[in-house]
């Protein structure tokens, strides 16, 4: 994993919508992780864990389609709580650096019809430029197996990584 975060650390990583939204969570209440319904597989401590992670990376990309669910997601917190919480997305979007790529492209790639236009694009978009960090097992093999560079971030969970 090492070489991978030296390979990446100045072109970039990408975060699949899980992981996305755990830092979008957690950065506006690290106690909501845990208790909301699209981040309670995750607990506090991956929060710091993950922006430990990301603090070796000069660059967090996205996409549109990725930054789309993520938004969509953050939409099911409860009325009170989405103005904070769209302010922390907006935080995020503001550090990120987004690339865009034709929806029409990606559904003409090989992955379309399994995976779907989100996890479609960041094979697509990731490959060769950036490193990709999921929680989602069927993208993490998708990734392997078009040698798209990944790390689960779920290997990572019991590792404490440092």
């Amino acid at each position: 994993m090492d070489e991978l975060i030296a390979k990446y650390s100045r072109k970039g990583v990408m975060l699949d919508s899980s992981v996305l939204i755990l830092l979008v969570v957690g950065c506006y209440n690290p106690e909501r992780i845990e208790s909301f319904k699209r981040t309670n597989a995750f607990e506090k401590q991956d929060f710091v864990l993950l922006t430990r992670l990301l603090s070796k990376f000069e660059r967090l990309v996205t996409t549109p389609h990725i930054l789309t669910e993520v938004s969509n997601l953050c939409g099911n917190f409860h009325q009170q709580e989405k103005h904070p919480v769209f302010s922390q997305l907006v935080e995020v979007i503001s550090r990120s650096s987004e690339e865009s790529l034709a929806s029409k492209d990606i559904c003409n790639s090989p992955p379309f019809t399994r995976f779907g236009l989100t996890d479609s694009g960041i094979a697509v978009c990731a490959k060769d430029r950036f490193l990709v960090i999921t929680a989602d097992l069927p993208l993490f093999v998708l990734l392997g197996s078009l040698e798209v560079d990944a790390i689960n971030f779920n290997h990572l969970r019991p590792l404490g990584w440092q």
